[in-house]
Protein backbone atom coordinates (compact mmCIF):
# COMPACT_ATOMS: atom_id res chain seq x y z
CA UNK A 1 0.00 0.00 0.00
CA UNK A 2 2.87 2.37 0.79
CA UNK A 3 4.19 2.06 -2.78
CA UNK A 4 0.76 2.77 -4.24
CA UNK A 5 0.53 5.86 -2.03
CA UNK A 6 4.00 7.08 -3.02
CA UNK A 7 4.34 10.77 -3.84
CA UNK A 8 5.45 10.42 -7.46
CA UNK A 9 4.68 13.85 -8.89
CA UNK A 10 7.35 15.72 -10.83
CA UNK A 11 5.69 19.13 -10.72
CA UNK A 12 7.91 20.75 -8.07
CA UNK A 13 11.53 20.21 -7.12
CA UNK A 14 10.87 21.33 -3.54
CA UNK A 15 7.56 20.25 -2.08
CA UNK A 16 8.26 21.92 1.25
CA UNK A 17 6.04 20.35 3.91
CA UNK A 18 4.46 18.02 1.33
CA UNK A 19 7.60 15.94 0.77
CA UNK A 20 6.75 13.75 3.74
CA UNK A 21 3.95 11.22 3.28
CA UNK A 22 2.67 11.31 6.85
CA UNK A 23 2.54 15.08 6.92
CA UNK A 24 0.68 15.08 3.61
CA UNK A 25 -1.90 12.72 5.10
CA UNK A 26 -2.17 14.95 8.16
CA UNK A 27 -2.80 17.95 5.93
CA UNK A 28 -5.59 16.17 4.09
CA UNK A 29 -7.23 15.25 7.38
CA UNK A 30 -6.84 18.82 8.59
CA UNK A 31 -8.49 20.37 5.56
CA UNK A 32 -11.47 18.08 6.04
CA UNK A 33 -11.84 18.99 9.71
CA UNK A 34 -11.16 22.72 9.79
CA UNK A 35 -12.87 25.59 8.04
CA UNK A 36 -10.41 28.36 8.91
CA UNK A 37 -7.91 28.99 6.09
CA UNK A 38 -5.42 30.58 8.49
CA UNK A 39 -4.15 27.15 9.57
CA UNK A 40 -2.59 26.83 6.09
CA UNK A 41 0.05 29.40 7.01
CA UNK A 42 1.53 27.03 9.57
CA UNK A 43 2.69 24.87 6.67
CA UNK A 44 4.44 27.62 4.75
CA UNK A 45 1.48 28.36 2.47
CA UNK A 46 1.04 32.04 1.68
CA UNK A 47 -2.63 32.97 1.75
CA UNK A 48 -3.88 36.26 0.33
CA UNK A 49 -7.19 37.76 -0.74
CA UNK A 50 -7.90 38.53 -4.40
CA UNK A 51 -10.75 40.46 -5.99
CA UNK A 52 -14.28 39.02 -6.03
CA UNK A 53 -13.74 36.87 -2.94
CA UNK A 54 -11.06 34.65 -4.52
CA UNK A 55 -8.23 33.37 -2.29
CA UNK A 56 -4.68 32.90 -3.58
CA UNK A 57 -2.65 29.98 -2.18
CA UNK A 58 1.07 30.03 -2.91
CA UNK A 59 2.65 26.70 -2.03
CA UNK A 60 6.24 25.91 -1.08
CA UNK A 61 8.06 25.31 -4.36
CA UNK A 62 6.32 28.22 -6.07
CA UNK A 63 3.08 26.69 -7.32
CA UNK A 64 -0.01 28.87 -7.04
CA UNK A 65 -3.65 27.85 -6.64
CA UNK A 66 -6.81 29.91 -6.38
CA UNK A 67 -9.92 29.11 -4.35
CA UNK A 68 -13.37 30.53 -5.19
CA UNK A 69 -15.64 32.32 -2.73
CA UNK A 70 -18.48 30.43 -1.12
CA UNK A 71 -20.91 29.71 -3.93
CA UNK A 72 -23.99 29.93 -1.71
CA UNK A 73 -24.83 32.45 0.96
CA UNK A 74 -25.06 30.84 4.42
CA UNK A 75 -28.84 31.04 4.48
CA UNK A 76 -28.99 29.10 1.20
CA UNK A 77 -26.96 26.15 2.44
CA UNK A 78 -29.38 23.30 3.07
CA UNK A 79 -26.86 21.00 4.75
CA UNK A 80 -25.28 20.71 8.18
CA UNK A 81 -22.58 23.23 7.36
CA UNK A 82 -19.74 20.75 7.94
CA UNK A 83 -17.80 21.79 4.83
CA UNK A 84 -14.24 23.12 4.81
CA UNK A 85 -13.50 26.61 3.60
CA UNK A 86 -12.96 26.85 -0.17
CA UNK A 87 -9.26 27.50 0.44
CA UNK A 88 -8.84 24.35 2.52
CA UNK A 89 -10.95 22.34 0.09
CA UNK A 90 -8.83 23.49 -2.83
CA UNK A 91 -5.60 22.54 -1.07
CA UNK A 92 -6.96 19.15 -0.09
CA UNK A 93 -8.11 18.45 -3.63
CA UNK A 94 -4.69 19.43 -4.96
CA UNK A 95 -2.94 17.14 -2.47
CA UNK A 96 -5.05 14.13 -3.44
CA UNK A 97 -4.95 14.47 -7.24
CA UNK A 98 -1.40 15.83 -7.58
CA UNK A 99 0.90 14.93 -4.69
CA UNK A 100 -0.91 11.64 -3.99
CA UNK A 101 -1.52 11.12 -7.74
CA UNK A 102 -5.03 9.77 -7.24
CA UNK A 103 -5.51 9.09 -10.97
CA UNK A 104 -2.02 7.57 -11.49
CA UNK A 105 -1.23 10.14 -14.13
CA UNK A 106 2.49 10.20 -13.33
CA UNK A 107 2.71 6.59 -14.42
CA UNK A 108 0.56 7.02 -17.52
CA UNK A 109 1.55 10.35 -19.06
CA UNK A 110 4.61 11.34 -21.06
CA UNK A 111 5.79 14.52 -22.78
CA UNK A 112 3.71 15.28 -25.87
CA UNK A 113 0.52 13.54 -24.68
CA UNK A 114 -2.96 15.07 -24.90
CA UNK A 115 -5.09 15.01 -21.74
CA UNK A 116 -8.81 15.60 -21.30
CA UNK A 117 -9.62 16.91 -17.82
CA UNK A 118 -13.39 16.71 -17.39
CA UNK A 119 -14.63 18.48 -14.30
CA UNK A 120 -11.45 20.52 -14.07
CA UNK A 121 -12.77 22.53 -11.11
CA UNK A 122 -10.07 25.06 -10.15
CA UNK A 123 -7.29 23.15 -11.90
CA UNK A 124 -5.61 20.78 -9.45
CA UNK A 125 -5.35 17.94 -11.98
CA UNK A 126 -4.91 20.38 -14.86
CA UNK A 127 -1.74 21.66 -13.22
CA UNK A 128 -0.31 18.18 -12.74
CA UNK A 129 -1.20 17.07 -16.28
CA UNK A 130 0.24 20.23 -17.82
CA UNK A 131 3.59 19.67 -16.15
CA UNK A 132 3.69 15.99 -17.06
CA UNK A 133 2.95 16.41 -20.79
CA UNK A 134 5.23 19.43 -21.17
CA UNK A 135 5.35 22.10 -23.87
CA UNK A 136 4.74 19.59 -26.67
CA UNK A 137 1.65 18.23 -24.93
CA UNK A 138 -1.87 19.54 -24.56
CA UNK A 139 -4.46 19.68 -21.78
CA UNK A 140 -8.14 20.37 -22.46
CA UNK A 141 -9.66 21.51 -19.16
CA UNK A 142 -13.47 21.37 -19.20
CA UNK A 143 -15.44 23.07 -16.41
CA UNK A 144 -18.98 24.55 -16.40
CA UNK A 145 -19.13 26.68 -13.21
CA UNK A 146 -18.20 30.38 -13.53
CA UNK A 147 -16.61 30.74 -10.07
CA UNK A 148 -14.38 27.72 -10.69
CA UNK A 149 -13.50 28.92 -14.19
CA UNK A 150 -12.30 32.26 -12.77
CA UNK A 151 -9.90 30.40 -10.46
CA UNK A 152 -8.86 27.99 -13.20
CA UNK A 153 -7.94 30.87 -15.51
CA UNK A 154 -5.93 32.57 -12.75
CA UNK A 155 -4.12 29.33 -11.92
CA UNK A 156 -3.11 28.82 -15.55
CA UNK A 157 -1.77 32.38 -15.82
CA UNK A 158 0.05 32.34 -12.47
CA UNK A 159 1.82 29.06 -13.24
CA UNK A 160 2.46 29.94 -16.90
CA UNK A 161 0.75 26.87 -18.34
CA UNK A 162 0.90 27.59 -22.06
CA UNK A 163 -0.34 24.12 -23.06
CA UNK A 164 -3.81 24.33 -21.46
CA UNK A 165 -7.07 25.21 -23.21
CA UNK A 166 -10.07 25.94 -20.99
CA UNK A 167 -13.50 24.89 -22.28
CA UNK A 168 -16.45 26.39 -20.34
CA UNK A 169 -18.96 23.54 -20.54
CA UNK A 170 -20.36 20.46 -18.86
CA UNK A 171 -19.89 17.06 -20.52
CA UNK A 172 -22.54 14.41 -21.16
CA UNK A 173 -24.13 12.16 -23.78
CA UNK A 174 -25.43 14.89 -26.13
CA UNK A 175 -24.80 18.50 -27.09
CA UNK A 176 -27.22 21.05 -25.66
CA UNK A 177 -27.76 22.63 -22.24
CA UNK A 178 -27.96 21.25 -18.73
CA UNK A 179 -29.13 22.44 -15.31
CA UNK A 180 -26.54 22.15 -12.54
CA UNK A 181 -27.44 22.43 -8.87
CA UNK A 182 -24.93 24.48 -6.88
CA UNK A 183 -23.33 23.09 -3.75
CA UNK A 184 -21.61 24.79 -0.80
CA UNK A 185 -18.35 23.11 -1.87
CA UNK A 186 -16.60 24.28 -5.04
CA UNK A 187 -16.30 20.63 -6.09
CA UNK A 188 -19.86 19.53 -5.34
CA UNK A 189 -21.94 21.20 -8.06
CA UNK A 190 -23.98 18.50 -9.80
CA UNK A 191 -26.62 17.84 -12.42
CA UNK A 192 -27.43 14.56 -10.67
CA UNK A 193 -27.45 15.47 -6.97
CA UNK A 194 -29.42 18.33 -5.45
CA UNK A 195 -27.84 19.73 -2.30
CA UNK A 196 -29.49 23.16 -2.58
CA UNK A 197 -32.32 24.95 -4.34
CA UNK A 198 -29.95 27.11 -6.40
CA UNK A 199 -29.08 26.10 -9.95
CA UNK A 200 -27.45 27.45 -13.11
CA UNK A 201 -27.64 26.58 -16.80
CA UNK A 202 -24.51 25.50 -18.63
CA UNK A 203 -23.58 24.40 -22.15
CA UNK A 204 -23.46 20.61 -22.49
CA UNK A 205 -21.02 18.93 -24.85
CA UNK A 206 -19.95 15.41 -25.67
CA UNK A 207 -16.34 14.27 -25.62
CA UNK A 208 -16.67 13.26 -29.26
CA UNK A 209 -17.86 16.68 -30.45
CA UNK A 210 -15.26 18.60 -28.41
CA UNK A 211 -12.42 16.51 -29.76
CA UNK A 212 -13.71 16.52 -33.35
CA UNK A 213 -13.65 20.32 -33.35
CA UNK A 214 -10.01 20.26 -32.30
CA UNK A 215 -8.84 17.24 -34.31
CA UNK A 216 -7.55 15.83 -31.03
CA UNK A 217 -7.21 12.31 -29.67
CA UNK A 218 -6.41 12.12 -25.95
CA UNK A 219 -3.93 9.77 -24.36
CA UNK A 220 -5.66 10.15 -20.98
CA UNK A 221 -9.25 11.01 -20.03
CA UNK A 222 -10.01 11.96 -16.43
CA UNK A 223 -13.62 12.57 -15.37
CA UNK A 224 -14.77 13.76 -11.95
CA UNK A 225 -18.18 15.12 -12.91
CA UNK A 226 -20.40 14.54 -9.89
CA UNK A 227 -22.43 11.60 -11.16
CA UNK A 228 -22.28 12.29 -14.92
CA UNK A 229 -19.47 9.80 -15.56
CA UNK A 230 -21.72 7.30 -17.36
CA UNK A 231 -23.05 10.02 -19.66
CA UNK A 232 -19.48 11.09 -20.39
CA UNK A 233 -18.68 7.56 -21.59
CA UNK A 234 -21.80 7.40 -23.76
CA UNK A 235 -20.79 10.67 -25.39
CA UNK A 236 -17.27 9.37 -26.06
CA UNK A 237 -18.03 6.32 -28.22
CA UNK A 238 -15.99 7.47 -31.22
CA UNK A 239 -13.11 8.56 -29.01
CA UNK A 240 -12.91 5.23 -27.22
CA UNK A 241 -13.21 3.30 -30.49
CA UNK A 242 -10.60 5.38 -32.28
CA UNK A 243 -7.73 5.66 -29.84
CA UNK A 244 -8.39 3.74 -26.61
CA UNK A 245 -7.30 6.47 -24.19
CA UNK A 246 -6.55 5.55 -20.61
CA UNK A 247 -9.55 6.33 -18.42
CA UNK A 248 -9.75 7.54 -14.82
CA UNK A 249 -13.35 8.03 -13.66
CA UNK A 250 -14.59 8.92 -10.19
CA UNK A 251 -16.68 6.03 -8.90
CA UNK A 252 -18.24 7.35 -5.71
CA UNK A 253 -20.77 10.01 -6.63
CA UNK A 254 -23.74 7.70 -7.24
CA UNK A 255 -24.57 4.41 -5.58
CA UNK A 256 -23.57 1.54 -7.84
CA UNK A 257 -21.06 3.48 -9.94
CA UNK A 258 -18.23 1.16 -8.92
CA UNK A 259 -20.08 -1.68 -10.66
CA UNK A 260 -21.95 0.22 -13.37
CA UNK A 261 -19.03 2.17 -14.85
CA UNK A 262 -16.70 -0.82 -15.44
CA UNK A 263 -19.55 -2.72 -17.12
CA UNK A 264 -20.30 0.25 -19.35
CA UNK A 265 -16.66 0.65 -20.35
CA UNK A 266 -16.44 -3.02 -21.33
CA UNK A 267 -19.67 -2.76 -23.31
CA UNK A 268 -18.24 0.15 -25.30
CA UNK A 269 -14.86 -1.49 -25.88
CA UNK A 270 -14.29 -5.06 -24.78
CA UNK A 271 -10.48 -4.97 -24.82
CA UNK A 272 -10.21 -2.46 -21.98
CA UNK A 273 -8.63 -3.78 -18.79
CA UNK A 274 -10.77 -2.24 -16.06
CA UNK A 275 -10.41 -2.12 -12.30
CA UNK A 276 -11.67 -0.04 -9.41
CA UNK A 277 -8.75 1.30 -7.42
CA UNK A 278 -8.55 3.10 -4.10
CA UNK A 279 -4.92 4.02 -3.48
CA UNK A 280 -5.52 4.86 0.18
CA UNK A 281 -8.49 4.71 2.56
CA UNK A 282 -8.54 8.53 2.61
CA UNK A 283 -9.05 8.68 -1.15
CA UNK A 284 -12.22 7.98 -3.11
CA UNK A 285 -12.40 4.98 -5.47
CA UNK A 286 -11.54 5.52 -9.12
CA UNK A 287 -12.35 3.36 -12.13
CA UNK A 288 -9.12 2.91 -14.08
CA UNK A 289 -9.15 1.48 -17.61
CA UNK A 290 -6.31 0.90 -20.05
Amino acid sequence: MAEKWALRTRIAADRGPFRDLRLTAALILSYRRRGDPHWLRHFGIQVSAEAHGITRLRLPGGLTLFAPPLTLAPEEILVDGAFPSPAAETLGHFLTVSYADQYEACRALAPGDTVLDLGANVGAFTLLASRLVGPAGRVLAVEPIAANLACLDRMIAANKLANVEVIPAAVGDHDGEITITLDPRCGGHSAKKHSSTVSVQAPLRTVDSLLAERSAQPRFLKADVEGMEAEVLLGARRTLAGGKPRLALSAYHLAGDAERLPALIRSLRSDYQVEVRQLHPMLEPVVMAR
